[in-house]
């Protein structure tokens, strides 16, 4: 009888212990604070194949694929920061090329550094001390553009949850804050038209330790992207939209630190209009797949 009762007993204790195990939760910080002299070592890897459909009228449909994309690794300094908002950065290169079709190029050679200073709400960037070309610009203001801190939107703010989550929870993104962190690079967009969300997927290994693995889903069906201003008055955005999917990796301790994250994203628009007498219809699609990481050996 005593026997059954310690077994009793210590079946109980078991399911208590794994209960409380399933229950357990974990504080969610996508964001990424840093601080003058902070420094971080990071590879990434980017690839878009951008397909466009024209109609003309009395013609045959036509199309055309092209592909692009980079590859860097890079040696990160903060060298100023506000509120933990990078406001000057700079950047040794160790790796940055393009990719196209024609095949890889070295974009800012091995060994020159790179240099992004926040000036009003413009970012100023040097490559060894020059101005740098207009089609390294191109780049640099695709992958290094800084905001000011006071119109910084966080990652926290679009994707993140005040409430501690367990393994397999979901909470709805902030569309107000990701319809703000667009605008500020230019495209239009309405927090009506943004809808997502993000879950707590597991823990997984990253860098030789446990990670948060939180994966993010964004749709939005209606935007005005930025290039939509400077079309011709003869041609009109008839729609844009945008799906993306994110994994993010987060380190389990106190510090949070991002060790790599990939995403998935497809843009779709279509425009209208007239050239010389003949109206068209062009459908444009593009399909990027990004990794970045963080590199520890460093």
């Amino acid at each position: 009888m005593i026997r059954h009762i310690r077994w009793g007993i210590l079946v109980a204790a078991l399911i208590v212990s794994t209960a409380v195990a399933e229950e357990k939760t974990y504080p969610i910080h996508l964001d990424q604070r840093t601080a003058a002299g902070d420094k971080n070592s990071f590879e990434s890897v980017a690839a878009v194949v951008q397909t466009s459909r024209w109609k003309w009228t009395g013609y045959a449909p036509t199309s055309q694929e092209k592909k692009s994309g980079y590859h860097m690794i890079m040696n990160e300094e903060t060298v100023a920061a506000t509120d933990g908002i990078a406001s000057e950065a700079k950047y040794k290169v160790r790796q940055f090329k393009t990719i196209s079709d024609e095949g890889e190029t070295d974009l800012i050679p091995t060994g020159q550094t790179i240099v992004a200073k926040l000036r009003g709400k413009n970012t100023q960037f040097t490559v060894n001390d020059e101005r740098p070309s207009k089609a390294v610009k191109v780049w640099l203001d695709y992958l290094f553009k800084l905001q000011p801190a006071e119109k910084n939107v966080s990652y926290d703010d679009m994707f993140g949850s005040k409430d501690a989550k367990k393994i397999g929870d979901s909470w709805p993104i902030n569309a107000e804050a990701t319809a703000r962190w667009y605008s500020n690079y230019g495209s239009k967009l309405s927090a009506e038209h943004v809808k997502g969300q993000a879950t707590l997927a597991g823990i997984e290994r990253c860098n030789d330790q446990d990670c948060l693995k939180v994966e993010v889903d964004l749709d939005i069906d209606s935007y005005v992207p930025s290039f939509a201003t400077t079309m011709p008055s003869d041609t009109k955005l008839e729609d844009a939209s945008m799906k993306a999917h994110s994994i993010w990796l987060i380190s389990n301790d106190d510090e949070h630190k991002l060790q790599r994250r990939t995403m998935s994203t497809s843009w779709r628009y279509t425009t209208t209009g007239s050239q010389e007498g003949k109206s068209f219809r062009m459908t444009v699609t593009y399909k990027e797949e990004t990794d970045g990481r963080l590199l520890v050996s460093d």
